[in-house]
């Protein structure tokens, strides 16, 4: 598991997303058990904080201050990754969510240390997971 949490370091310090791609699709990632698959998943939400793409190294105030076409360029190259790494952090954390079993996936502040979209994403994750459980549940129920 410890290689597997350097994976992810190493695809945020070296800004590249398909390294998300590659881990994910591992038979590792796929055979997770559910308590570890939410330990990776509260590793990981503080990702989704680190940089979004309004407010990462360009923000929305220096697309303004962009003087040449180079600039523009760079600008632009720069927002793309932002957006590739956020996009597949996310997908990350809502592909481990998924994995989790409804006992294990408790909402608490270890939950609520990611981005206020990842965390409303959890949310509602969360809430069909219960629906779904509830839906099974009273199905088993007898008819009066």
């Amino acid at each position: 598991e410890e290689n597997i949490l350097n994976l992810f370091e190493a695809a945020w310090l070296l800004e590249c997303p398909r390294i998300f791609d590659v881990v994910m699709a591992s038979p590792y990632m796929r055979s997770l058990s559910s308590r570890r698959a939410a330990e990776l998943l509260e590793h990981l939400l503080p990702f989704t904080t680190v940089s979004s793409p309004a407010t990462g190294q360009f923000g929305q105030e220096a697309f303004g201050e962009l003087q040449s076409p180079g600039q523009a360029e760079e600008f632009m190259r720069i927002f793309l990754l932002e957006t590739m790494m956020w996009q597949r952090t996310e997908r990350a954390v809502l592909e481990l969510a998924m994995q989790l079993d409804l006992g294990d996936f408790v909402l608490g502040p270890r939950l609520a240390t990611g981005s206020l979209r990842v965390c409303f994403a959890l949310l509602r994750v969360h809430r069909q997971r219960e629906e779904e459980l509830g839906f099974v549940g009273s199905a088993f129920q007898p008819m009066r």
